[in-house]
Protein backbone atom coordinates (compact mmCIF):
# COMPACT_ATOMS: atom_id res chain seq x y z
CA UNK A 1 0.00 0.00 0.00
CA UNK A 2 1.22 3.45 -0.85
CA UNK A 3 1.27 6.12 1.77
CA UNK A 4 0.05 9.61 1.10
CA UNK A 5 0.17 12.87 3.00
CA UNK A 6 -3.06 14.72 3.76
CA UNK A 7 -3.68 18.20 5.13
CA UNK A 8 -5.12 18.16 8.68
CA UNK A 9 -6.76 21.57 8.30
CA UNK A 10 -4.37 23.04 10.88
CA UNK A 11 -1.29 25.21 10.45
CA UNK A 12 1.96 24.94 12.43
CA UNK A 13 4.53 27.63 13.18
CA UNK A 14 7.87 26.45 11.84
CA UNK A 15 9.68 28.32 14.59
CA UNK A 16 7.94 27.28 17.84
CA UNK A 17 5.43 24.59 16.73
CA UNK A 18 2.36 26.60 17.79
CA UNK A 19 -0.68 25.07 16.07
CA UNK A 20 -3.34 27.32 14.54
CA UNK A 21 -6.65 25.47 14.40
CA UNK A 22 -9.23 27.50 12.44
CA UNK A 23 -12.07 25.92 14.42
CA UNK A 24 -10.60 27.40 17.62
CA UNK A 25 -9.13 30.59 16.19
CA UNK A 26 -6.51 32.39 18.30
CA UNK A 27 -8.42 34.25 21.02
CA UNK A 28 -5.14 35.37 22.59
CA UNK A 29 -4.46 37.26 19.35
CA UNK A 30 -8.02 38.49 18.77
CA UNK A 31 -8.79 35.88 16.08
CA UNK A 32 -12.31 34.44 16.40
CA UNK A 33 -13.10 30.72 16.10
CA UNK A 34 -14.00 29.76 12.54
CA UNK A 35 -11.48 32.15 10.94
CA UNK A 36 -9.74 30.38 8.02
CA UNK A 37 -5.96 30.71 7.98
CA UNK A 38 -6.21 32.19 4.48
CA UNK A 39 -8.19 35.12 5.92
CA UNK A 40 -5.36 36.13 8.27
CA UNK A 41 -2.94 38.85 7.10
CA UNK A 42 0.10 37.49 5.22
CA UNK A 43 2.40 38.92 7.88
CA UNK A 44 0.31 37.64 10.81
CA UNK A 45 2.74 36.90 13.65
CA UNK A 46 2.57 33.69 15.63
CA UNK A 47 0.79 34.40 18.94
CA UNK A 48 3.36 32.27 20.76
CA UNK A 49 6.74 33.43 19.40
CA UNK A 50 5.70 36.62 17.52
CA UNK A 51 7.58 35.56 14.35
CA UNK A 52 5.79 36.28 11.04
CA UNK A 53 5.65 34.13 7.92
CA UNK A 54 6.72 30.80 9.40
CA UNK A 55 3.41 28.92 9.24
CA UNK A 56 3.07 25.78 7.15
CA UNK A 57 0.31 23.27 6.58
CA UNK A 58 0.17 20.49 9.15
CA UNK A 59 0.22 17.16 7.34
CA UNK A 60 -0.24 13.57 8.42
CA UNK A 61 0.49 10.25 6.78
CA UNK A 62 -2.30 7.99 5.62
CA UNK A 63 -1.94 4.46 4.40
CA UNK A 64 -3.96 3.70 1.36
Amino acid sequence: MAEKWVFTGKWTCGWCNYVYDPSKGAPEAGIKPGTPFEDLPEDWPCPSCNISGKFRKQMRKEEG
